[in-house]
């Protein structure tokens, strides 16, 4: 993150950020029971759950480095004057630990705020990028949305097709487990800091066919973006003529290349107070939205089929899973909204401005669950924007 990252309003008072990853932590042991905590032992153990936490963050999400403590930190005190945080501690009985009592009652106020935050913060976007893609895409095509920033998308696209006339176009959709690791590109965010031998390997050529990617009437892919990478391998694979993946499009949410569509982009031609640097924030947080299993990059197989190898990746998080579904309900709900009533719905510059205002509003020093500026930029990113061989890629250039 570039410069101060103000996560926290002027009245929840400072978190100390912790320099480099997050430590670990030990656990409580023995605690009170929820009758007998008071506010300063309800205090210790929010405390030595924020640390917890940010931990947690760090494995999924390895680009929130640098402020998973702060983010977490700030967070938790949002969770904490949420209306459902005292309401689950009340409902525990004298037995229970106050750990698990306060645990409960950031769980349950977490599912609110996410799911709210699914619906009306990152949902309306998502739901109007997603048609976006749908209506663009050719008839008995395949459109990808890629794990794991491609969940949302996915489950808001599964509801959309519901749509009478997009489901007459018999689209395939697929959420496929293909990263650029898995496609041979390095990452230098990753904690296993090495390429692998991406479309070389024929347990990926074998995936990505299961995955319908070498569907003769085409495949889109659907990413929060940013920089083409993985586009990059797949046509670098297609070029050595046994990889027959037909690319019929390629949609960012955010785009760091002019050749590649990015949907945030184009929305913000008409409103020029909203820059890049914001966008990129905004898509950051897209990436970084709770989830509960690390980045898998390998293959295995398993009953003549090939899989995605997610053993130990699963995060031991009181939280994550909980909050990852509520968001995803919340984006369903949007969805559902959409083709209900599609004339209330919020427009698409509408939907842009809801999560710029968050994020501006970030800035400013309010907890938000919109970052107020971008994680690390890439460093190669200039050097790669300049050495891009590709042309523009579809629907870039096209009529």
């Amino acid at each position: 993150m570039h410069g101060s990252s103000p996560l926290l309003s002027p009245q929840m008072g400072p978190v100390a950020p912790i320099g480099g990853a997050p430590r670990q932590i030990e656990t409580l042991g023995t605690v009170s029971p929820v009758a007998e905590i008071g506010q300063i032992g309800r205090t210790q153990i929010i405390e030595t759950l924020t640390e917890r936490h940010a931990a947690d963050l760090y494995q999924v999400a390895p680009d929130m480095r640098d402020i998973s403590h702060e983010y977490a930190g700030a967070l938790f005190a949002t969770l904490q004057r949420s209306p459902a945080f005292p309401l689950e501690l009340a409902r525990h009985q004298v037995g229970l630990t106050a750990e698990d009592g306060v645990i409960s009652g950031l769980r349950r106020s977490g599912e609110v705020f996410y799911r709210d935050l699914g619906q009306v913060a990152f949902g309306p976007l998502s739901v109007h990028f997603v048609r976006a893609v749908l209506d663009q895409a050719p008839e008995r095509s395949t459109v990808a949305f890629p794990a794991r920033d491609g969940e949302l998308f996915f489950e808001i696209a599964k509801i959309l097709c519901e749509d009478p006339v997009l489901a007459q176009k018999e689209l395939m959709l697929t959420y496929p487990t293909v990263n650029r690791k898995t496609l041979g590109t390095d990452d230098e965010m990753s904690a296993d800091h090495e390429a692998l031998r991406g479309t070389d390997d024929p347990l990926v050529v074998r995936y990505l066919r299961q995955e319908a990617f070498f569907n003769p009437n085409g495949v889109v892919v659907a990413d929060v973006g940013c920089w083409g990478t993985m586009v990059d391998a797949l046509l670098q694979a297609h070029g050595k003529g046994n990889f027959p993946i037909n690319l019929k499009g390629v949609h960012f949410l955010f785009s760091h290349l002019d050749q590649i569509s990015g949907y945030m982009n184009i929305l913000a031609q008409s409103s020029p107070d909203i820059t890049e640097k914001h966008l990129e924030a905004i898509a950051d947080t897209f990436e970084a939205l709770p989830r509960f299993v690390t980045r898998s990059t390998g293959y295995r197989e398993s009953e003549g089929v090939v899989v995605p190898d997610y053993d130990g990746h699963t995060v031991d998080s009181p939280f994550l899973e909980a909050w990852h579904q509520a968001l995803l309900e919340g984006g369903r709900v949007a969805a559902r909204e959409f083709l209900t009533d599609p004339l209330s719905f919020p427009s698409p510059n509408v939907a842009l401005m809801l999560l710029q205002s968050r994020h501006l509003a970030a800035q400013a020093g309010a907890f938000t669950g919109v970052f107020g500026h971008n994680t690390p930029t890439w460093s190669k990113g200039d050097e790669w924007r300049a050495s891009w061989r590709w042309g523009n890629i579809a629907p870039i250039g096209e009529a």
